[in-house]
């Protein structure tokens, strides 16, 4: 699932570093729909940054449903409570290693986009190399 996720963001045109996934197992007793106990559950929690929604165009959350529903169509069963919410963040407080990434500036501040951007790209080189 991992790699369909990074995939699916890198298609749109992200870098592929942008894209983390975490699994978090919690115990049965913790689990509750409806005030009940719940033995399978599914809740994912996607927090997007570095691109959000502008309120006024419509087709773009329900491709962006069609294709989370894609993604994880092999994992999700009918026996299965699954669901998952988007969490929009602004850019502008966002940093990877101290770095701003380019899409926490402006039009005016084109140039240090860009030079941030190659800064996380050299960053991302030189960790997937340890």
């Amino acid at each position: 699932m991992t790699q369909a996720v990074t995939d699916l963001y890198v298609s749109a045109g992200l870098p592929d570093y942008y894209v983390n996934v975490f699994f978090f197992p919690i115990q049965q007793s913790l689990r509750y729909v409806a005030g009940k106990e719940a033995s399978r559950v599914i809740w994912i929690e996607i927090i997007h940054v570095a691109r959000n929604w502008d309120g006024v165009d419509l087709e773009g959350p329900s491709k962006f449903k069609e294709a989370v529903n894609r993604v994880t169509e092999p994992y999700v069963r009918d026996d299965i409570h699954f669901e998952y919410v988007v969490i929009e963040g602004p850019a502008a407080l966002w940093q990877i290693n101290g770095i701003d990434p380019p899409e926490s500036f402006g039009p005016e501040q084109q140039y240090v986009a860009t030079q941030n951007k190659k800064l996380l790209d050299d960053l991302h080189q030189r960790l997937l190399s340890h």
